[in-house]
């Protein structure tokens, strides 16, 4: 089937960048142009700003604009916020997010934030019906260079409760940042709750890095 596009200009109107770029948009039976770029591998794109010029070392010229995208997670633990010399954890800091993989285990995936004072009731009411055991502070997964600090303490949630969340990226088997706390789901079925939403293989047709420079060139 052959790829229709169109062109279409934007602007990114930060206080940081004042800048204009033309996208191409794929067709609506095609992934969104943006969404064939993570394909290759490519975090987002940096724009430069037009009213002045680029010095190296510097980032006034310059912004990076990301793609965020959405996923419905389960919430499979809770971690505290630290609590005082004597007390008993009690303030929900971050939600421990799980999804289920192509065997159908439910894995430990990320975190999301949900220390917001305005949410904290909202969160409370959602999750701490379904904690399970005492504290710990046995790690929560592999090591990675945002993983929070060692021996905050979390406790594990019954994973009935579904949660939809923004992210940037998806790396391996987790996302590689964290993520924000969009809404909770509560007639999602966890079971929905897969690899399938924030994994995508790219296609024949799709660009790599070398067909993406060789065009530039």
């Amino acid at each position: 089937m052959a790829r229709s596009s169109s062109s279409e200009t934007a602007s990114c109107n930060s206080t940081r960048c004042r800048c204009a770029f033309t996208r191409q948009r794929a067709a609506s039976t095609d992934l969104p142009a943006r969404y064939r770029l993570e394909l290759a591998g490519f975090d987002g794109v940096i724009a430069k700003r037009l009213d002045m010029p680029y010095r190296p070392g510097e980032r006034d010229a310059v912004a990076k604009v990301k793609h965020h995208r959405t996923a419905d997670c389960v919430v499979v633990g809770v971690r505290w916020k630290e609590p005082a010399e004597g007390e008993v954890p009690h303030v929900v800091a971050t939600l421990l997010l799980g999804l289920h993989d192509e065997t159908g285990e439910l894995r430990h995936v990320g975190s999301t934030s949900a220390s917001a004072k305005k949410r904290q009731a909202e969160v409370a009411g959602h999750v701490l019906p379904l904690i399970v055991g005492d504290p710990s502070t046995d790690p929560t997964g592999p090591p990675n260079r945002w993983q929070q600090k060692e021996g905050l303490p979390w406790s594990a949630v019954e994973p009935e409760t579904v949660v939809e969340v923004r992210y940037d990226k998806w790396e391996g088997s987790r996302f590689r940042h964290g993520t924000r706390l969009m809404r909770f789901r509560p007639g999602k079925d966890p079971d929905q709750c897969t690899f399938d939403q924030v994994t995508q293989r790219p296609g024949p047709d799709d660009p790599t890095v070398h067909s993406l420079l060789s065009s530039a060139r």
